[in-house]
């Protein structure tokens, strides 16, 4: 029987995804498969893309193929259990359906999210400024405090265990290591790019909620950088200069917080989601007001630099009007003038100087001048016009006086 007549689904193909042609497709009702994603760690776990005809939807399913007495079989159920408990926060991958096939294999529905996981955005679209990054990473710490509230700890964040919806929010997923606080794992924890994971996890240490902020630190690191945060693990100044270097560039609160965050000792971080939201929230507030007063300053010298800038000009071209309006030096001899010739040229020159008025030189004082003038012409108008209103009315008052006698 085809899945489509187990589970209802029909999809078009991705080219992204793998054709399954040649996987053994279990049974589900209602559902047809086409195509099979392989970005899973777990080799006894395979997530298929299909349509619900039931629902007209597209979703994932995800199918476990080992056996039921596996660590694998166990992490699966245990994915299941805590997507469930979560159903209902909005930063969730939730779980629409589950069940077994006929063949006995457990296998869960949950939506299909085309943009993939956050781990793909990233090999897509590289690094990502602060801001995004804080803004994404902000709804991821709010689920894991929750999850933290429940006492349970994920253990394993990483971009690979988010997928993001069509506007790109993030959606928390892959809980197959979660586990209550202080249990004791059953093996060490690896995965694909173990610098994601606290170095207490990959020695096996018991859940704590302080593991996660460690994930949290290292997702925000590899959203800024776009590419995978160096091991915490590994001690040495290339492994430490490696790590600060990304953060080099960014305001002093929200480097400090990912530097806490990715401490090796645990005591040293965020005590748990909840607190990592609150130092996140901080950080973001200090680093705006940290960059406005960057603005506002860059804004002062900047008008600093332009008024210097005026004050210089204006002072250059004061400089050059006193220039041009000093008299030239002539020292070729001149023929003195008669007394007749000297009285008559300083009349001359004065009658000039009374006929002619001699503006200022500065526009300030020219538009002052100008405006002085324009008020005293309005002035006489309106004078003008006042007396003659006047006038009318005493004529009126007089007339109407003998009209009455």
């Amino acid at each position: 029987m085809a899945i489509s007549e187990s589970i209802g689904v029909s999809i078009k193909p991705d080219p992204r995804d793998l054709l399954a042609s040649d996987i053994h497709l279990p049974q589900i009702q209602n559902l047809e498969q086409l195509n099979m994603v392989t970005d899973l760690e777990s080799s006894d776990t395979s997530e298929f893309r299909a349509y619900q005809s039931s629902t007209h939807r597209q979703v994932t399913v995800r199918l476990f193929t080992g056996s039921r007495h596996s660590e694998g079989f166990r992490a699966f159920n245990q994915h299941q259990k805590i997507a469930s408990r979560l159903a209902g926060h909005a930063a969730i991958v939730p779980i629409l359906d589950a069940g077994a096939t006929s063949d006995g294999h457990p296998y869960t529905i949950s939506p299909y999210y085309a943009r993939g996981s956050m781990a793909r955005f990233m090999a897509e679209h590289g690094p990502v400024a602060w801001r995004h990054g804080a803004f994404l990473l902000e709804l991821v710490a709010v689920t894991v405090a929750e999850l933290h509230g429940s006492r349970i700890a994920h253990r394993a964040l990483r971009p690979g265990a988010i997928e993001l919806t069509d506007y790109l929010m993030p959606r928390v997923s892959r809980f197959e290591q979660s586990l209550r606080f202080d249990t004791q794992p059953s093996n060490s924890l690896t995965l694909e790019h173990s610098s994601y994971l606290a170095p207490e996890v990959i020695s096996g240490a018991p859940a704590a909620p302080t593991s996660d902020v460690f994930g949290l630190g290292a997702i925000m690191w590899a959203l800024i950088a776009g590419y995978p945060p160096p091991s915490r693990s590994v001690a040495g100044a290339d492994s430490e200069a490696a790590f600060t270097e990304p953060l080099e560039t960014l305001p002093d609160s929200i480097s400090g917080l990912i530097m806490r965050s990715m401490d090796p000792d645990p005591r040293l971080r965020p005590s748990n989601g909840a607190a990592f939201v609150t130092a996140l929230r901080r950080s973001v507030g200090l680093a705006e007001t940290q960059s406005r007063t960057s603005r506002d300053a860059s804004s002062v010298m900047s008008s600093l630099v332009t008024s210097e800038t005026v004050e210089i000009t204006e002072a250059e071209r004061q400089a050059a009007d006193a220039s041009a309006g000093e008299p030239k030096v002539n020292n070729e001899p001149v023929n003195e003038p008669s007394d007749a010739e000297s009285t008559t040229n300083s009349q001359s020159v004065a009658e000039e100087a009374a006929a002619t008025t001699v503006m200022p030189q500065d526009h300030t004082s020219i538009a002052l001048v100008e405006s002085v003038r324009s008020a005293d012409a309005d002035a006489r108008w309106l004078l003008a016009i006042v007396g003659v209103i006047t006038i009318t009315i005493v004529l009126m008052v007089a007339s109407a006086i003998l009209a009455f006698q």
